[in-house]
């Protein structure tokens, strides 16, 4: 099925972004599906995690090598995004050396998009400071727009998605200077 092919790709692309995780690292977990294959697949080494959302809590929290903060706030349950100005400030103070970052779509004219305006605060607190920043993006993502602008594809400096990516995809990607992670099949 096409949906089980989708989780197949996610959970790749999750296990590739792990493996750039380091010992001592602050990274920051955005929320969303892809992300929550990252949260799954986290490897055993002594860590701090931010991160603003129920699923992805769920897979942290009893890691006993993690150091975790969490950013709460008022609950979205079609996201399971926890936000408010609060959080976002708390974000914006960490000094973060990656965030791990989703999105809904990216335009052929690199906005990167997501689906609701409340994930914005967040995301742009962590995109500003995270020392690398990182979208993990499933190639059924490229070349749509959704309703809320976040980023554009020049914010990042690595894109780990699956093997469903285009040529013309990936030729964009490394002409806009943005690293290009394929998760192997």
């Amino acid at each position: 099925s096409e949906r089980g092919m989708m989780q197949d790709r996610k959970s790749r692309i999750g296990l590739s972004a792990a493996s750039m995780i380091e010992p001592g690292d602050t990274i920051i977990i955005d929320t969303g599906t892809t992300t929550e294959w990252l949260a799954r697949s986290l490897p055993p080494l002594p860590i701090t995690i931010v991160c603003y959302n129920l699923n992805i809590l769920s897979h942290v929290q009893n890691h006993n090598f993690i150091n975790l903060i969490f950013a709460g706030g008022y609950y979205h349950d079609n996201t399971q995004m926890f936000e408010c100005p609060e959080s976002a400030a708390l974000i914006s103070r960490i000094c973060a050396n990656k965030f791990f970052c989703s999105a809904a779509g990216i335009s052929s004219k690199g906005a990167v998009t997501c689906i609701d305006q409340y994930e914005i605060a967040a995301k742009q607190a962590a995109l500003g400071s995270a020392l690398t920043r990182i979208l993990l993006l499933d190639s059924s993502k490229l070349g749509k727009i959704r309703p809320s602008l976040f980023a554009n594809i020049s914010d990042f400096d690595t894109v780990v998605t699956d093997s469903g990516i285009s040529q013309e995809w990936a030729d964009y990607f490394r002409g806009c200077g943005v690293g290009l992670r394929i998760a192997e099949d």
